[in-house]
């Protein structure tokens, strides 16, 4: 009985023992953390929902994202140079794509784009950034720009939009470091004052400057030719030889050139000293040629007149003096139909009257003596009793005349 009673005890105590160690093990196994296989899946769609999105982004996304990066922070009233000692270098380049002249009010009309480039050293960025962009488009007034005005324009209270305020710019980065260059072509229709001369009409050749300048001193914004190239003329495509003839004129050349105006005159030399350039405006200059065209000025104009010479010469030859009055006559109404047309066509003249319409006024003035000459012949033909006339009788008729005067005047002395 003892060891039966033993024996039931150990069972007893084993049991509770068995019982005791599996809830010590439980409490230790649920205070261990086992990688969850649901959050390993939701990781796995986080990776790839970003990977979709990065894909799916896109050009204008980045885009956005990138302009309000670098805007953000981004101040049009500040001139975009670090040192602000330091002027900023802009760039200009003339491209002319229509001309009109005005000869009766001596104005010329541009019309064209206006590209100009320069330094911003506010607005880089790294392409790595934003998917490798490098160029961005922008609105004119989300950038600095310099202030360009026309100088010589004609168009009053207008005169602000000569260059038009709404442009497109390009921004290329450099890096986030060195900043970005800006390119700006903003159009423009330009209409200034010109002093022609048509004193050489038809060949006269006449220039005209549209001048440019910014408002900012020469401490602040220094105006340049775009890499030295000269200014542009493409009126139409293909070759631009046969498409340089505007109205009268044709377009011989445009030129441009960098001035100063410093102490209210312009100069070819640039300030030196700090104190000059303060106040200095640089400005530019473009030139335009015109050279006059007449196709039709010599049969129009030339021919007739010769013509009408050569009726004047002619009637001195006729074999009557009445016919030679009536051809005469003709001569001259012909003559100022003529006038008329040509005084139409003619411009005016500014320094002095043209050789053309001295040549047609010498005419007209020959063709009213040779009429009066006729006239007088005919009066003193009837003396005679004849009314003909032939080349050889009016070169030797006042010759005698002078000589039987002559020889009577010597008779009445003797």
């Amino acid at each position: 009985m003892a060891s039966l009673n033993k024996f039931l005890i150990f069972l007893i105590l084993s049991v509770y023992l068995s019982r005791i160690i599996v809830v010590v093990d439980g409490i230790q196994l649920s205070s261990v953390e086992y990688p969850d296989e649901s959050n390993d899946d939701e990781d796995e769609d986080d990776d790839d929902d970003a990977a979709e999105e990065l894909y799916n982004k896109t050009y204008s996304e980045y885009s956005t994202e990138l302009e309000r990066s670098i805007f953000s922070k981004y101040s049009t009233k500040i001139r975009p140079a670090k040192n602000q000692s330091a002027p900023t270098l802009v760039d200009i380049h003339w491209h002319i794509i229509h001309a009109s002249v005005n000869q009766e009010l001596q104005t010329l009309t541009l019309h064209g784009h206006l590209f100009m480039r320069w330094e911003d050293e506010f607005l880089g960025w790294d392409p790595d950034d934003f998917n490798g962009i490098r160029i961005i488009q922008a609105r004119k007034w989300h950038v600095w720009h310099p202030k360009i005005r026309v100088a010589n324009s004609i168009s009053g209270l207008r005169a602000h939009q000569d260059i038009s305020p709404v442009a497109h710019v390009l921004i290329q980065t450099h890096s986030k470091e060195k900043g970005a260059m800006i390119e700006m072509y903003p159009t423009f229709s330009i209409n200034v004052g010109c002093y022609f001369d048509y004193a050489d009409y038809p060949n006269d050749i006449n220039n005209c400057t549209a001048i440019i300048y910014s408002h900012a001193k020469m401490t602040e914004v220094v105006l340049r030719v775009y890499e030295s190239w000269p200014p542009t003329l493409m009126l139409g495509w293909g070759g631009q030889e046969s498409k340089r003839i505007i109205s009268d004129f044709e377009m011989v050349s445009f030129t441009n050139q960098l001035l100063y105006y410093i102490n209210g005159t312009a100069t070819k030399e640039a300030p030196v000293t700090e104190r000059q350039k303060y106040g200095t405006l640089p400005i530019l200059a473009g030139t335009l040629q015109l050279r006059r065209h007449t196709a039709l000025y010599g049969i129009g104009i030339l021919l007739p007149c010769l013509v009408s010479i050569a009726i004047n010469i002619c009637s001195f030859y006729l074999p009557s003096l009445h016919m030679a009055v009536y051809s005469i006559m003709s001569n001259y109404f012909i003559q100022i139909t003529f006038l008329q047309e040509f005084i139409t066509k003619l411009p005016l003249s500014v320094s002095r009257v043209p050789d053309t319409v001295v040549l047609y006024g010498v005419s007209m003035l020959f063709n009213l003596s040779s009429f009066f000459i006729h006239v007088v012949l005919i009066i003193l033909t009837k003396k005679n009793g004849t009314d003909t006339q032939t080349g050889s009788q009016f070169l030797t008729y006042f010759p005698s005349l002078f000589k039987s005067k002559s020889i009577g005047k010597n008779c009445c002395l003797v």
